[in-house]
């Protein structure tokens, strides 16, 4: 017993002797330029015991003794230990390390220091996408990288875009790899019905962009040609956050925003649409057929019915993302799961998405290491119809818009109210009541494993899989017009697509002599494509009872059915050399070859090299005095990707045709469907790129400026045969050649940077232009058509106010005063027999004078509507606060105004219809306003046979400088949370503030004609919260 009370005396003694020996070790850790530095990690090495530096670069560690060594790592920075020889404070004074300055920026199947890169590609990090953003990661891609224009064609919650990077002249999507592995293509199950949502986003929806890492965009073919023939329209290669070593990090971001109508054009209100209404039946000269008395107008109460107010609403977003990392020495772990829940403006309108994340890393050994990432995501759709729609399948917005407004949205037996003047129009009321859901779902898994059996060499082997699911259904009630006239429509519709991947590659890299930095990369893929898909649709229903949820209950003779099914596979055999001498001069050279079960066995396969150079000028020895050049290095670059354009397989095949009744049965046909050409190859999109990458003064001023110039050769067109074949269209390669050139410009600096202010700029611009250099030799041009013709060019005829009484031109038959004034410019040179002439090109020869005849030669050059994307993004930091001011915008572009254009072609359908139309149209040309800048009544019936479409009156220039972001966020000090909480930030967050554009249309960005979804602004609060 004594032994034991000894024992514990002396081991008491020993922990009160070692508590006696810990103290709490403070520092200072600074920049080589006297800088603190801000979030530096301070650890003692062998422990657990870590900190981070304050804003002043001040640090604590407590519970330390005397022997322990102390570790401060910071990015871009070289890692310093010091031993603990006392209790006093230990500071540090960093040293920049080329290496870790050096960025790294991930390239096809692998990485690349960005100093020894010497094609374009664009990086975004994680940090700089927004921190509250849109239903996807393509609406935060617009304008943050140059090169690549971002155009949202929906506004509506999780709305198709299309990303066009270098002109987007093969007309192909960015092909899409996450972590390696290409994504699945675009799955959105259609209904068969008349009314349908918006276009959907079905390539970056999916992903959570809390997830990211970086983003890298390969611009060129240089860069690109390693991927071959799925690169033509670009790549974009998406990392995501792995799992880290340390104690276990838990992270949590949230916001919640209020959304609002941004760009609601105006309609009349029932008082002006009768007085509207009635003068336009008097500019008819049909006075006996008014709609409404004088009393009715002086009557009436209030302004009726506000259409769009009861359609629409104020939206609520709600976006949370909780990601958990862990990691020991040989274990690395990343978990994630978010939740998007975006409340349309439109009324019935959502998007709700759930997505969840894990990735592993494991070391097995010295020699092995293996990972698997895993995705699942699901996302939600509650649609409203939309589009551009009339008369019965009128869409939401557009009846809306154009629903007569002297009506209430109820009758007094509570049944949707009609227009009395033409009752095919449905309300719009009840158009909300259409049932119409689409779920899309998608798995990703792919693991690999790594083998180094010795320092230089690496094997890598890469398998995965995408496999996407979308089941549509849809009812319409009898509530609808359309359902009323059918008993009811249901439809049911499910697709279903799936990459499946693997390869094998291997790299061997090493430095010769110091000066031979030599990687050559060798390997072999094989991918597989498939998709399948089937609809139904059905009517007359005993009730609305069964919705879509039993089809068997429709009494419909012939259901519509249709189904479909297809693959394609491709292998392919890849390779690249990287060579740098003495790290000034760069060689990279890549090729893939690609066998596609698209193309028949003599145009199989196809070679697709890319070949690049750089020189590092900075690193010559006659540069070195000059500390103001931080970095310049000049690249050139050529490469070739491939194309097949939208053909699948080269095969003559056969389909379903009409049916008749042959023996009291139904019967369906067999019919030639398309006929295949065996001889089609390979379109061919060559590049030329030469660039230049630049930093001044430590970086303070960086960017890069491209130079490129594209071709598009044996191009994929469909060729007209003769009428009497069953099928009278083929497949062949074009001799037409087109041409993309521009140049991108990407420019950062740093403004101010200092303990307690800094102010970073970041500027993208690009500018292309794409032309037609080469036509088919059988190819004959309009008048005004060039053999070498820029695309986006738009002719029109040209308008001179409106025609006045008592000068109505000649050559207008029939016009009256108020229609378009059109101009007659010119006419075709005629022979002698007065037969148009043509040049030694076939083209038609210009008269040089007017021949009072409006035809093709009377067309002018309005201008072009090919964009000129630009983004300007402030960042700053004061202290703990932090704030944000994002602007992107289009320089240039031409749009018609499509709803004024509808407003003045309806004049009559407001008199004879009740169709309502924007309040602008008080301003059109009469009699009583001989002073109106609109076109008159004649511009209906009696407009000299001019379609008004084809003029530039309608047309507006539709550049745009969007103020789409500002931000402002708080980090609470660290002290207050006793390092129980590492990260608490809170921000909040204005959303698509305004727009400045001449354009008087929908928004110049995302109105697509007069049925467009509305834009809105929205108001976010969020916070940021790491433990």
């Amino acid at each position: 017993m004594k032994r034991v009370i000894l024992y514990i005396i002396i081991m008491l003694n020993a922990g009160i002797m070692a508590a006696a020996n810990t103290f709490t070790l403070t520092g200072n850790v600074k920049d080589n330029n006297g800088e603190e530095s801000i979030g530096a990690t301070v650890m003692i090495v062998g422990g657990k015991n870590a900190t981070v530096t304050d804003i002043d670069g001040n640090y604590e560690l407590k519970n330390v003794s005397e022997g322990q060594v102390v570790q401060v790592s910071y990015v871009g920075y070289k890692t310093q230990t010091k031993k603990i020889t006392g209790t006093g404070p230990i500071d540090f004074i960093l040293e920049q390390d080329a290496m870790l300055m050096d960025e790294v920026v991930v390239v096809g199947y692998g990485t690349q220091k960005k100093s020894t890169l010497s094609g374009a590609v664009s990086s975004i990090k994680a940090e700089e996408l927004p921190t509250s953003g849109g239903a996807s990661l393509g609406n935060m891609l617009r304008g943050r990288a140059s090169g690549m224009d971002v155009k949202l064609n929906s506004a509506s919650p999780g709305g198709s875009l299309n990303i066009a990077i270098r002109g987007g002249l093969s007309g192909q999507s960015p092909l899409i790899i996450v972590d390696g592995v290409p994504q699945a293509g675009t799955t959105n199950a259609a209904g068969g019905t008349m009314y349908s949502g918006a276009s959907k986003d079905g390539g970056l929806i999916n992903i959570n962009p809390d997830d990211i890492e970086s983003i890298d965009i390969l611009k060129d073919a240089s860069a690109a040609a390693i991927y071959g023939s799925d690169a033509s329209g670009g790549v974009i290669l998406i990392t995501t956050k792995r799992g880290k070593s340390g104690t276990p990090e838990i992270s949590y971001s949230g916001s919640v925003a209020y959304s609002w109508i941004s760009d609601a054009p105006e309609f009349m209100n029932a008082r002006d649409f009768m007085i509207e209404s009635n003068a336009i039946f008097d500019e008819l000269q049909r006075t006996g057929e008014k709609r409404f008395t004088q009393d009715q107008i002086n009557n009436f109460r209030g302004n009726g019915t506000d259409w769009m107010k009861e359609v629409t609403r104020n939206g609520v977003i709600n976006n949370h993302n909780i990601s958990i990392t862990a990691g020991g020495e040989n274990t690395k772990t990343l978990f994630s799961v978010s939740y998007y829940d975006n409340k349309g403006i439109a009324k019935n309108n959502d998007m709700n998405r759930i997505t969840g994340r894990l990735n592993v890393d494991q070391n097995f050994g010295k020699y092995f290491k293996a990972g698997i990432n895993s995705m699942y995501s699901q996302v939600r759709f509650k649609d409203v119809p939309l589009g551009d729609g009339r008369n019965a399948n009128s869409a939401l917005i557009y009846s809306a818009m154009t629903f007569l407004p002297t009506v209430p949205v109820r009758q007094e037996d509570g049944t949707y109210s009609d227009n009395p003047y033409r009752n095919i129009y449905p309300n719009p009321v009840s158009l909300l009541e259409i049932d119409d859901k689409t779920t899309n779902k998608d798995l990703s898994i792919s693991g690999y494993v790594t083998y180094n059996p010795f320092k230089d060499l690496m094997f890598k082997v890469t398998a995965g899989v995408d496999m996407r699911d979308s089941q549509h259904d849809q009812y319409i009630p009898t509530n609808v017009k359309e359902g009323y006239n059918r008993n009811g429509v249901a439809s049911k519709s499910n697709a279903k697509s799936q990459m499946n991947l693997v390869n094998i590659i291997g790299q061997y890299s090493h430095v010769f002599a110091e000066k031979h930095d030599l990687s050559v990369m060798g390997g072999w893929e094989y991918k597989k494509s498939s998709w399948e898909g089937m609809s139904t649709t059905a009517s007359d229903f005993p009730s609305d009872a069964p919705t879509y949820n039993n089809l068997g209950a429709s009494s419909q003779e012939k259901p519509t059915i249709g189904s479909y099914k297809g693959s394609n596979e491709m292998a392919s055999f890849i390779g690249r050399i990287n060579y740098a001498f003495d790290s000034k001069y760069i060689l990279t050279a890549n090729f893939r070859v690609d066998g596609s079960s698209n193309f028949a066995k003599n145009h199989q396969w196809g070679f697709f090299p890319g070949v690049s150079l750089a020189w590092r000028i900075n690193e010559e020895n006659w540069c070195r005095n000059m500390t103001w050049l931080t970095n310049l290095k000049l690249r050139a670059g050529v490469g070739q990707t491939g194309n097949a354009g939208s053909l699948i397989g080269t095969e003559s095949l056969y389909g379903l045709g009409g049916w008749a009744i042959l023996d009291g049965k139904i019967n369906n046909s067999v019919v030639l469907a398309s006929l295949g050409n065996p001889d089609l190859k390979w379109e061919t999109l060559t590049d030329w790129t030469i660039g230049i990458d630049f930093g001044l003064c430590n970086n303070r001023i960086s960017g890069t400026i491209d130079f490129f110039d594209r071709y598009r050769k044996d191009i994929i067109h469909q060729k007209s045969l003769l009428s009497y074949h069953e099928v009278d269209k083929i497949n062949y390669n074009s001799e037409e050649v087109q041409q993309s050139r521009g140049f991108d410009i990407n420019l950062r600096s740093i403004n101010i940077d200092n303990k307690s202010f800094g102010w970073t700029t970041d500027i993208n611009f690009s500018f292309y232009r794409n032309r037609t250099t080469q036509r088919e030799s059988d190819f004959v041009p309009a008048i005004y058509q060039s053999w070498n013709e820029t695309h986006g060019d738009i002719w029109v005829y040209k308008t001179d106010g409106l025609v006045q009484p008592g000068d109505l031109p000649s050559y207008m038959p029939g016009v009256a005063a108020g229609a378009l004034k059109v101009l007659d410019l010119n006419g075709y040179k005629l022979d002698a027999e007065g037969e148009r002439m043509r040049d030694s090109q076939g083209r038609y020869i210009y008269s040089g004078q007017p021949d009072n005849l409006l035809d093709a030669a009377d067309y002018y050059k309005l201008g072009n509507s090919t964009p000129i994307p630009f983004s300007i993004n402030n960042t700053f930091r004061w202290k703990n606060f932090d704030a944000n001011i994002y602007i992107y915008g289009n320089l240039n572009g031409w749009k018609l105004n499509d709803i004024r254009l509808q407003a003045v072609y309806g004049y009559k359908e407001i008199a004879d219809y009740g169709v309502n139309a924007l309040t602008e149209i008080k301003n059109r040309w009469s009699l009583q306003n001989p002073s109106g800048t609109l076109p008159g009544v004649a511009e209906i019936d009696n407009n000299g046979g001019v379609d008004p479409g084809s003029t530039d009156f309608f047309y507006e220039k539709s550049w745009y400088l969007r103020l789409d972001n500002i931000s402002v966020g708080y980090t609470l000090p660290k002290k207050w949370f006793k390092n129980h909480i590492k990260n608490f930030r809170v921000y909040v967050s204005l959303n698509n503030i305004a727009v400045l554009t001449p354009y008087k249309g929908m928004d110049p960005e995302t109105g697509n004609g007069i049925g467009a979804y509305p834009n809105s602004s929205s108001c976010a609060f969020g916070v940021d919260v790491k433990f």
